[in-house]
């Protein structure tokens, strides 16, 4: 139970969420982001949601952010249980943490539990510990969260859990950096709005577009400056936190997101001159059609499943 209170200050005292990390960093900085995908969690419904996403983008923090929004709601402390799994590399370990929490919570009679399990994808098999709780009924007036890095293990995981997700509206989340559009509005001196429509809209009234054209007209050169910001700083949180701070992008956060790529791909023991190899080459051609093997033929590689294996790996890990 000593390492379930570590990751769970709150059971002691509902406001010791505030001397979390993630918190004070949020409740510190200039962006205080609040992604859009936050509010597409239904936490009143029995569900096995998964939320996927790049390192770095701020899963981490969405989830305490979430656990801050239920204690402010006058939820039992002891109904909410967040666990990283840094710490853990077999299914049968998760299993017997979550089992822990379910016997450690049994007694409060909670109305709803609400478990919060962060980078699960670094646990191999994790989807049969999973299984194996909503099987034994654990999951009953419990809203599951798990989250991940790995855009292909999450989901395919995920698909080995049929019929036991719960009847949420799409329980696979997508968590990406901020889009243009948040940037903008992050990072304008001066707001900059306009009527917003969608794209059916627009192709069912052409006429849209000149309406769009006028109100944005007085807004372009602010907007062509800050896309040119964007283009160079992307919508990492990490970074945008940065360029808000010194008007630029530092390189020691350039950096941290280079070690973060270069470990993942160590860790899959991946050449490191190869990746660089691969993405160079990638990158250069941009979305002209290409195979396996006329990219082989550029870089140190005579096997095009070797540079397939990278490819997928890149965009397992959301850099392509």
């Amino acid at each position: 139970m000593v390492d379930l209170l570590i990751f769970n200050p709150w059971w002691e005292a509902p406001e010791r969420i505030e001397s979390d990390r993630s918190i004070m960093e949020y409740r510190e900085s200039n962006l205080r982001w609040q992604p859009k995908i936050k509010e597409e969690f239904i936490l009143t419904q029995d569900a096995v949601y998964t939320l996927r996403g790049p390192r770095q983008v701020g899963k981490t923090t969405l989830i305490k952010m979430i656990v801050d929004e239920l204690l402010k709601d006058k939820v039992a402390p002891r109904a909410i249980f967040y666990y990283s799994c840094d710490l853990i590399s077999k299914a049968e370990e998760l299993f017997q943490v979550i089992k822990q929490y379910y016997e450690f919570s049994q007694p409060f009679k909670s109305k709803r539990r609400y478990v919060f399990i962060d980078e699960i994808s670094l646990v191999p098999g994790w989807q049969n510990a999973i299984k194996q709780i909503i099987d034994l009924g654990w999951g009953r007036s419990t809203t599951f969260i798990l989250t991940g890095s790995s855009a292909v293990d999450i989901k395919r995981g995920a698909e080995r859990l049929p019929g036991r997700r719960g009847r949420v509206p799409q329980p696979d989340k997508v968590m990406m950096p901020l889009d243009f559009r948040e940037f903008v509005k992050k990072c304008s001196e001066t707001p900059i709005d306009f009527e917003h429509f969608s794209l059916q809209a627009l192709l069912k009234e052409p006429t849209l577009i000149e309406k769009i054209r006028a109100q944005t007209e007085v807004f372009l050169p602010r907007l062509s400056v800050l896309l040119e910001h964007f283009l160079t700083i992307g919508g990492f949180p990490l970074a945008v936190e940065c360029f808000l701070k010194k008007g630029e992008l530092s390189q020691d956060i350039i950096e941290t997101y280079l070690t973060v790529i270069r470990s993942d791909f160590e860790k899959a023991k991946k050449s490191r001159i190869l990746l660089k190899q691969v993405l160079v080459r990638i990158l250069s051609i941009g979305g002209s059609p290409v195979s396996w093997q006329s990219l082989a033929k550029t870089i140190d590689t005579p096997s095009y499943n070797t540079v397939r294996e990278y490819s997928e790996l890149l965009a397992d890990s959301f850099l392509l």
